[in-house]
């Protein structure tokens, strides 16, 4: 008899908080339909002047559903599927980010914010200087100075006591090429206001002695090409580029993968470079020599050498 008790108390339990959550957010649900709306038009409305419109009129109302009560918990799974609206590992933050081509057809501009988990709305506003920066990988800023990317992965590090998310996106930066970018930030909070400070020397090169606040690869637009954290290997992975023939070199919007990638491991309180960071399946050492033998790699792309997508990884 109790335990019928106890059962027929816990489905009126859940039965009430679930009303209560369909009645909490039904006000939040309606500013997502118009969030998608806005969204879909933002990031590829078939005239181009329109995207940045919405964009900016997305802005308002998001920060107006974002106000809503215990809004940090409603998900926005539909909004999630036309922007990047990612939560960090921890559960602290998520952050919003996505794309829009601008008027003059050619060059992208990303919009963000960074909710943080609170009571009442913690909103860092982000605002994109990355075609502004003369030396992006060096370059340390606090928000909402913001190297724009829609982002699609964060990582957690820490360092003596302080907490580094490493945040991974993807730059649209034109129509010629794509940049896709690493970074660590850290999130400072005081009273009900809070900033995000992007860019510290935390990847090294060892081969050069040099240490960086910021990794980027650029590529050929139609091409990709990888830059994401290998869970299994617990290393970050990217693609090696190359340029597509000798009179593109050092043109990046001619590069593409080689069919070889490099990396970096956490070591020492840092991302330290490596090289040949994983080989992909195609690529198998000649029987014989015992593992010893050499990778030559290619100084410049070739056709019979493209690796699928499917074997890449982000």
């Amino acid at each position: 008899m109790k335990v019928a008790t106890i059962r027929l108390i816990t489905i009126i339990l859940g039965f009430s908080l679930s009303t209560f959550a369909q009645e909490q957010f039904s006000e939040i649900r309606e500013y997502e339909d118009s969030l998608i709306t806005l969204a879909s038009c933002a990031v590829g409305d078939s005239i181009i002047q329109n995207r940045l419109n919405c964009s900016y009129q997305m802005i308002p109302l998001l920060i107006k559903a974002l106000k809503t009560e215990n809004s940090f918990e409603y998900p926005f799974d539909s909004l999630g599927k036309v922007i990047s609206i990612l939560k960090s590992p921890d559960n602290k933050f998520r952050i919003f980010s996505w794309e829009t081509l601008m008027p003059d057809g050619f060059h992208y501009r990303h919009f963000g914010a960074i909710q943080l988990r609170s009571d009442t709305l913690v909103l860092i506003p982000l605002i994109d200087h990355s075609p502004l920066l003369k030396n992006p990988t060096d370059s340390h800023f606090c928000s909402p100075t913001w190297f724009g990317a829609t982002y699609y992965n964060i990582v957690i590090k820490k360092k003596w006591f302080r907490k580094y998310y490493f945040l991974f996106g993807l730059n649209w930066n034109n129509m010629r090429s794509n940049k896709k970018v690493v970074e660590a930030m850290r999130i400072f909070k005081k009273r009900d206001s809070a900033w995000a400070c992007f860019g510290y020397p935390l990847f090294f090169f060892p081969d050069s002695n040099k240490r960086i606040k910021r990794f980027i690869i650029e590529y050929k637009k139609d091409a990709f090409a990888t830059l994401n954290y290998n869970a299994d290997l617990k290393r970050i992975i990217y693609d090696y580029l190359v340029p597509l023939n000798p009179l593109f070199e050092g043109k990046r919007e001619y590069y593409v993968p080689e069919g070889t990638y490099d990396g970096f491991v956490w070591k020492w309180n840092k991302w330290v470079h490596i090289t040949l960071a994983l080989k992909p399946n195609k690529m198998v050492t000649p029987p014989g020599t015992g593992g010893r033998e050499p990778i030559k790699r290619k100084k410049y792309f070739n056709q019979n050498d493209v690796i699928s997508p499917k074997q890449k990884t982000d």
